[in-house]
C-alpha cells in the first residue's frame, strides 16, 4: 500500500516517462503511441502484469505500492498524480 507521507522522490515527468516506457515495452510499441489518459485496461494490462508493474514501481517511487494501484488509479496520469501530489 502506498504511503500517505507525501509525494514520491521522483518527479511527475520521470514517473510518467517510466510508466509510458514500461507499457510500451509490454505492448512492443513506440512510447509515443502510449496515451497517458487511456485506462490501463485498454492496454490489455491483466492482473499478473499489474502486480509485476507495481512491484517494479516500488523501486521507482521508493515506497510500498498496492497491487490494486492500477484499478484505484486507472490511467498513467492518475498514478502520476497519486504519487506526486502534495500530502493533504
Amino acid at each position: 500500500m502506498s504511503s500517505p507521507e507525501g509525494p514520491a522522490s521522483v518527479s511527475a515527468d520521470e514517473l510518467r516517462q517510466w510508466l509510458v516506457n514500461r507499457i510500451a515495452e509490454d505492448l512492443s510499441v513506440p512510447p509515443e503511441e502510449i496515451n497517458t489518459q487511456r485506462p490501463f485496461a485498454e492496454f490489455g494490462l491483466d492482473s499478473r502484469s499489474a502486480v509485476a508493474m507495481t512491484g517494479e514501481l516500488e523501486a521507482v517511487v521508493h515506497r510500498e505500492v498496492s497491487p490494486t494501484l492500477v484499478w484505484d488509479h486507472p490511467t498513467i496520469e492518475a498514478v502520476v498524480e497519486h504519487f506526486t501530489k502534495p500530502a493533504e
